[in-house]
């Protein structure tokens, strides 16, 4: 047994639907073994039909969840935040923490990207929770310690770090 055109499309469709690729094969007459056979070859294979067949299911895999995640985040904002695909921070949407400037510095020390954050921040002033969630994020990705000599380390919104020793008023 091979996937044909017609098969494939009916496959690919019942995943781009929201079922799991070895449900909706299943559902058009390809039983689960059959089907793991096919993603097998097509995962080992650089080319030919299986390869292609596996990269249709792989893409049609990620139209499904890209309309889940729309629709999460439409019916509840609060619960994609949390549990979408922001809730592991700044990594999980590929960006890079505290990556150093050319030179070595931090971006936290460039005036032009803490305006930035501290305008952000202000923002989601009408919305606690989520302005928490995001100060919380931020400290967790940009950890400042005090500086020597008795200054202060501030956060990104410029208030002092907690720990942070406060300096003496002239």
């Amino acid at each position: 047994m091979r996937p044909t055109p017609e098969m494939e499309l009916q496959v690919l469709g019942a995943i781009r639907g929201g079922a799991f690729p070895h449900v909706a094969a299943a559902a058009f007459g390809v039983p689960r073994p059959v089907f793991v056979e096919w993603m097998h070859r097509g995962r080992q294979q650089q080319r030919g039909a299986y390869r292609a067949f596996w990269l249709k299911v792989e893409q049609a895999r990620g139209q499904a969840r890209a309309v889940a995640e729309h629709e999460a985040r439409d019916q509840d904002l609060k619960f994609w935040l949390r549990y979408g695909p922001g809730k592991g921070g700044l990594s999980s949407w590929g960006a890079v923490r505290r990556q150093a400037k050319p030179g070595g510095g931090d971006a936290m020390a460039d005036p032009t990207f803490r305006k930035f954050l501290a305008g952000f921040i202000e923002l989601l002033e009408p919305h606690p929770e989520l302005r928490q969630a995001v100060t919380a994020l931020v400290g967790q990705c940009w950890k400042t310690k005090p500086r020597a000599r008795g200054r202060t380390a501030r956060t990104a919104t410029g208030s002092i770090h907690p720990s942070a020793p406060e300096r003496a008023s002239p």
